[in-house]
């Protein structure tokens, strides 16, 4: 699914974003491209690129959650890690970082279906707003 960049080609976005659910402003792209994250700065992983999230954004995505994040070492020294640097502190897109998808990909295929309500909520932490 990479190029030899490392980088997911935004078609492959689009792509896994059309199977056949409308997309409304305000959805949420939930990607899954199989990799495991790992916290390794040893190990090279493979990301998604400035125009994936520029695509994200000519669509109006609000939340952003995938197996598949920021390319490291980053793709494009002039704009290091897109979904961190641009989506999330430019563009307020919030991040579910490192999400597992692996058994929602199995519902949603069993199912025949793409599309599906997503809760989330932040986990409480206290002194935090909502926290007591």
């Amino acid at each position: 699914m990479r190029n030899s960049a490392g980088s997911v080609p935004t078609n492959r976005i689009v792509c896994a974003a059309s199977q056949g659910s409308p997309k409304l402003s305000g959805d949420a792209l939930v990607v899954r491209c199989g990799w495991e994250f790992t916290p390794d700065p040893a190990r090279s992983s493979p990301g998604l690129n400035i125009d994936a999230v520029r695509w994200m954004h000519q669509r109006g995505v609000s939340v952003y959650a995938g197996d598949l994040g920021d390319a490291f070492p980053a793709l494009d020294p002039a704009v290091p890690f897109p979904l961190h640097v641009v989506a999330l502190t430019r563009l307020g897109v919030p991040l579910i970082d490192a999400a597992n998808v692996e058994d929602l990909a199995a519902t949603c295929t069993e199912l025949g279906r793409h599309s599906f309500l997503l809760v989330a909520a932040p986990p409480p932490v206290n002194g935090t707003t909502g926290c007591r």
